[in-house]
């Protein structure tokens, strides 16, 4: 396979990535895509965009110590609250408990 960008040659890895999230250089291991060492060009699966996505906020979070978006989910659900009766005492508005 070759890169979209210079057109050399790209393997396929999951070594860990280094992302900037928000200012926070961040460290994501597992994600599977293809990557060319040239130009640092990488390329991946949807459904591995999304999963990059999720990890990336929840590193954040972590740092930062806030929780993450599981952790608002395990609560919402076990306070068997609706997430607009959620939403008051946690202090944020709609759609971030849905988010």
């Amino acid at each position: 396979m070759r890169c979209t960008e210079c057109g050399s040659e790209i393997r396929f890895t999951s070594e860990p990535m280094r992302e900037t999230y928000k200012g926070e250089e961040l460290a994501v291991d597992g994600i599977k895509r293809w990557v060319c060492d040239k130009c640092g060009n990488d390329v991946m699966k949807a459904n591995e965009t999304d999963r990059l996505g999720r990890e990336l906020v929840d590193a954040y979070a972590t740092r930062k110590s806030l929780l993450t978006p599981t952790e608002i989910h395990k609560l919402h659900v076990s306070f068997g609250m609706s997430e607009k009766a959620f939403e008051n005492p946690v202090g944020v508005s709609s759609p971030t408990v849905s988010s």
